[in-house]
Order: structure tokens, then sequence, then C-alpha cells
């Protein structure tokens, strides 16, 4: 492999970011084990993920189910009768009524489906459609 091109893959992934953010993990040298591996057979980075996930994962959510839990109990406790709403996001950013008829015909089904509860025991379902002009609702990035 090109030397300059794993200078360039390890910035575009993080760079110093990403291994101090292992580091604090506790995953640093299973992740450069996987990296080395990954070297020597010649496979792309992106088999790391999965190995890396598995066990980033349970760690994230043992440090963050108490957050969790207490964000949902607040929500509850603001509105006793407040149910997660169930909500299935769609998005075509030229707006539904652009959308090719693949993409029209997935969405009316999905609307069939899980709205009406056209031969499903599920209903009641809720579509957001994302699109362009509304996609800032939903979603703030950084500058």
């Amino acid at each position: 492999m090109d030397f300059r091109k794993l200078i360039t893959r390890y910035q575009q992934f993080g760079g110093i970011q990403l291994v101090i953010e292992y580091a604090k993990l506790g995953i640093l040298w299973p992740a450069v084990k996987l990296g080395v591996r990954c070297l020597v057979k010649g496979q792309s980075f992106k088999a790391i993920y999965p190995e890396v996930l598995k066990r980033v994962e349970p760690i994230l959510i043992k440090r963050y189910e108490s957050l969790m839990r207490c964000k949902k109990e607040e929500v509850r406790s603001k509105n006793p009768e407040h149910q997660l709403r169930k909500i299935v996001w769609f998005c075509w950013l030229q707006g539904i009524q652009n959308a090719p008829t693949i993409v029209k015909a997935c969405y009316n089904s999905l609307e069939r489906h899980l709205v009406q509860g056209e031969g499903l025991k599920v209903k009641g379902f809720e579509i957001k459609v994302i699109d362009n002009e509304n996609w800032k609702e939903y979603v703030e990035l950084p500058e």
C-alpha cells in the first residue's frame, strides 16, 4: 500500500483524535492489531468497523445507560400520557412529489401498511418526509 494513501486515510478517519478516542475506550491496541491485519491481507480498513463496533457498543451502552434511562423518565414526567411516537423517517431530498415512480410506490406502500394498517396488525405510524426544504427542522449541523 502507498504510504501517502495510508496517511490520507488516517486523516480522513479522524487522525490523532480517533487514536485518542480509541485509547479512552480501551480499544486502541485491538484496533491497531486489526489495522495491521488489514494491511497485511491487503483489505480495506472498512473491515475494522464491525470488530471495533462489537467492542465499543457495550462500553457505550454501559457508560450512557443511566443517562438514557434518565432522559426517558424526564420525558414521561413532563407528560405522563406520553407514549413514544411511532415515526417512520423517509428521505427524498427533491420532495415526494418530484420522486421517481418507484420511490412514490415505496412511500405509498409505507402509508398503506403502517399508517392505515392495511393487511398488517400494525398501524398508527406517522411518516415524516425529509426534503431539501425541511431538513433543517430536524438536523443541526455544526459550523
